[in-house]
């Protein structure tokens, strides 16, 4: 038995196809850089393959790769290894889980180490209605009780999260893709939130974030092969690399690995304008003026809040200003976009240079939103009841006399394709 303390190295999302030699070139590399940090055992959790489902044969050969990870390898399946959840298009059905049976012998695992018990379980069949969810169910039930009885902790390995930030929140539109529906999550929940539960990890979001509640670390494990970027995630987590874990007599402590090896970035369900002959304009980040363009001596204008709101599901916002009333921390309070105090329109620049090449869409009213309007993909310049600086117009792509029919024209492109087409 492993002594305390121990480690284990979570791997995600490696989205393998073995008969592409540039991917198993760069799991080769994964794999180095995974056995230096000399783990005790490594959990792979899910869609280490590619559509592995639909390709027989294709698990062999992923699993063979797998095992030559050198320590004890554990594997629960993804949605690209044996469908997605109940209701997609490609959902999950009793033939694929028997097929990844067939070669992984499971699709969950619990092992113990010194007083942890670590658990992996199938997060697609979860809200599926086939009998492998109630047996999994029952299966999880009685490993949690054990555990408990013996004084375990317990640490669980999911693909799916079991919620992005809170336990009741609704995801809406393309970002629904991440979640679970109402019922499975609380029958989730009622298991993830027993007091001995002390570590959440999951992938599937190709993105990484760390946080605490009630006691429990929760952990998105980035993938090792390309980012994932929705506008609802928080910043900061666009990087490929792994988690190492170390468990000790009663926490755990995590450390992300990054890998210096070339991603992808996938904006994930951005709105595109497409104009004829040009390259698409994909609206990946919104930039704004406060002080003038959005409010009115310090107060936001009638009809912002709900705006922004529902623009922040598909597009990141920040808004930028010198905060002349030094009100803008208080109107914003509570809005999913980040505020970012400037000094002077260079500084406005330099955010923006600093923004995905993707799509910066910049709205303003003033002079020192003039550089800020050069440096975007699109600059929609703000006349309003204070007026619009000359030399601001002189660079906006778009004029309009009023900040929510600018927000409108963000989040309804084909308004914006007619106004900007040749």
């Amino acid at each position: 038995m492993v002594g305390l303390p121990f480690t284990v190295v979570q791997i995600s999302d490696i989205h393998l196809d073995p008969g592409d030699q540039e991917q198993c070139a760069r799991l080769e590399k994964v794999r180095q850089a995974v056995l230096a940090t000399k783990p005790d055992l490594v959990v792979a959790s899910g869609d280490v393959s590619n559509d592995g489902f639909r390709c027989d044969g294709m698990f062999d050969q992923v699993k063979a790769q797998l095992h030559r990870f050198g320590p004890e390898v554990y594997v629960i399946p993804g949605n690209h290894d044996i469908g997605d959840k109940a209701g997609e298009k490609n959902e999950v059905q009793s033939e694929y889980v028997a097929k990844w049976k067939a070669v992984f012998g499971s699709d969950r695992f619990s092992v113990r180490r010194d007083h942890w018990t670590i658990v992996g379980i199938n997060t697609q069949i979860l809200g599926s209605g086939l009998h492998e969810e109630a047996d999994q169910f029952e299966w999880l039930d009685r490993t949690l009780d054990d555990a408990e009885r013996r004084g375990d902790r317990v640490a669980m390995f999911l693909h799916a999260a079991a919620y992005l930030f809170d336990p009741d929140e609704e995801l809406s539109g393309p970002s629904q893709y991440w979640g679970f529906d109402p019922f499975p999550r609380r029958e989730l929940l009622k298991r993830i939130n027993r007091r001995h539960v002390k570590l959440i990890a999951n992938g599937h979001l190709h993105w990484h974030q760390v946080f605490n509640r009630n006691g429990t670390l929760h952990v998105w494990c980035p993938s090792t092969s390309f980012m994932v970027d929705d506008a609802i995630f928080p910043r900061g987590g666009d990087v490929v690399g792994f988690v190492r874990y170390t468990f000790e007599q009663t926490h755990v402590h995590e450390q992300l690995e990054p890998l210096d090896l070339p991603a992808e970035t996938i904006l994930f369900y951005r709105r595109a304008i497409d104009l004829p002959g040009r390259t698409p304009i994909i609206m990946a980040e919104l930039v704004l003026d406060f002080t003038g363009t959005l409010s009115k001596d310090g107060h936001l204008l009638p009809g912002i809040v709900d705006r922004l709101e529902q623009l922040a599901k598909r597009i990141r916002i920040t808004v930028m200003t010198a905060d002349t009333f030094g009100k803008a921390n208080a109107a914003l309070a509570g809005l999913p976009l980040d505020l970012h105090l400037v000094e002077t329109g260079k500084d406005k620049r330099t955010y923006v240079n600093k923004l995905t090449k993707a799509g910066v869409v910049a709205i303003g009213n003033g002079r020192n939103d003039v550089e800020m309007m050069k440096a975007a993909t699109l600059g929609i310049a703000v006349i309003g009841s204070e007026g619009a600086n000359t030399q601001l117009l002189q660079h906006a792509d778009v004029v309009v006399g009023d900040v929510r029919d600018a927000l409108d024209l963000v989040a309804n492109p084909l308004r914006l394709k007619a106004t900007l087409r040749e």
